[in-house]
């Protein structure tokens, strides 16, 4: 199950190296860290894509990862920088 599930993230990925909410949406910076973080030790290559992309787009605001309570979306700004030194962590495997 959990080879089903990497390869369907996997095929995913957009063009450009990022994960957006779905293939062809506009990749964030959590969705690719979080799918490298996911991948690492699967998929070197379209890792290295996710992490070139996140090199690339450092910049991007925060994105709504869901709902949370009384917001009906929730997104902090410590998020992309968290997710994106995981993502790094794991592709260097650490």
């Amino acid at each position: 199950m959990t080879d089903k599930a990497r390869e369907f993230l996997r095929s995913q990925q957009n063009s450009d190296g990022s994960w957006g909410g779905k293939k062809e949406i506009a990749g964030t910076i959590e969705e690719t860290a979080l799918a490298v973080s996911a991948l690492a030790d699967a998929y070197e290559e379209a890792c290295g894509e996710g992490i070139n992309w996140l090199k690339n787009n450092e910049m991007i605001p925060p994105a709504p990862i869901g709902l949370y309570f009384a917001m009906l979306w929730y997104d902090e700004k410590l998020y992309p920088l968290i997710y994106h030194t995981e993502a790094l962590r794991r592709s260097l495997g650490y």
